[in-house]
């Protein structure tokens, strides 16, 4: 028997959606994860989506790619996009790719969903 693997987690909560990633976030996933969200979300995000990348080992670029389409696409909708839970080596590579210094990115789920001043 085959197990189901779980790419990802979606929920739509009063102030933002929540989407858990599982695993490697690349080629082999990265287009499919990006089509569930876009599905959920009708392909106009009316809320902040709130990324938790705790359990996700290993991004390569296509996931990358995939973040910065979501990030834009909430900056266009007015949206942001926010993501939390980077291990260290994540934490690494969005500072080498300097996407650190566009994307939202918080150390916990509770600072990522405090309301902004």
């Amino acid at each position: 028997m085959i197990g189901v693997i779980v790419l990802f987690e979606f929920e739509d909560l009063d102030n933002y959606y929540l989407v858990k990633i599982f695993g490697d976030f690349d080629v082999l996933n990265s287009g499919e994860i990006k089509n569930k969200i876009l599905e959920k979300v009708s392909d106009v995000v009316s809320k902040d989506l709130v990324i938790d990348l705790t359990n996700v080992s290993y991004i390569d670029s296509s996931g990358l790619g995939v973040l910065i389409g979501l990030h834009k696409q909430c900056k266009l909708n007015g949206r942001r996009l926010k993501l939390f839970g980077l291990n260290k080596q994540l934490e690494e590579l969005f500072s080498l790719t300097s996407l650190d210094k566009i994307l939202n990115i918080y150390n916990t789920f509770e600072d990522a969903i405090k309301k902004e001043e």
